[in-house]
């Protein structure tokens, strides 16, 4: 075989139409219906199908350009205290007292933590975790806030009341 009637062979194979092999029903050994291009030998029924109906694609629209996102603000700066709770009361015969807040993000370069005990600074870091010592008997109150380089406040927590309970020499 030459060269060109290979090339027209394959030609001829390959453009045939998908649907030109014809499609027979037939039974096999066990009664079960088969349909096949190749009854192999048994009787089989040729089986006339329609014509394929071809259905064009529906264009679809271009999908919409996305909208410019635009950027997100940053939450403000919240300070939560978390210790001690709301109206807590509290007993250390030592007068020590654990004050520990939360921030909703990081803090600025520079930023320091002050904590406030009924209105006076007792006390400065940078991780908003104290440990305060000596406090009096009795109601106090509590808050926390944060504050620039330039000592500027950037945020404060709301104040907690709580009372600490001590034992006196006057009343054991």
């Amino acid at each position: 075989m030459t060269r060109g009637t290979a090339l027209l062979l394959m030609l001829a194979l390959f453009s045939a139409p998908a649907d030109a092999a014809p499609i027979y029903k037939t039974k096999d050994e066990r009664g079960n219906i088969v349909y096949t291009d190749d009854p192999q030998g048994r009787p089989a029924e040729l089986v006339e199908l329609p014509d394929l109906t071809i259905v064009p694609a529906t264009p679809l629209p271009a999908p919409a350009p996305e909208p410019a996102a635009e950027p997100e603000a940053e939450a403000p700066l919240a300070i939560e205290l978390l210790a001690p709770e709301q109206d807590a009361t509290l007993r250390s015969n030592a007068g020590n007292l654990e004050v520990v807040a939360r921030v909703n993000r990081a803090p600025d370069e520079g930023d320091r933590f002050e904590v406030l005990l009924d209105g006076a600074v007792r006390g400065r870091n940078a991780g908003g975790t104290f440990a305060l010592t000596a406090i009096d008997r009795g109601p106090h109150r509590v808050s926390v806030r944060l504050v620039d380089a330039d000592g500027n406040v950037v945020a404060q927590s709301g104040e907690h009341s709580f009372f600490l309970l001590r034992h006196s020499r006057l009343h054991p």
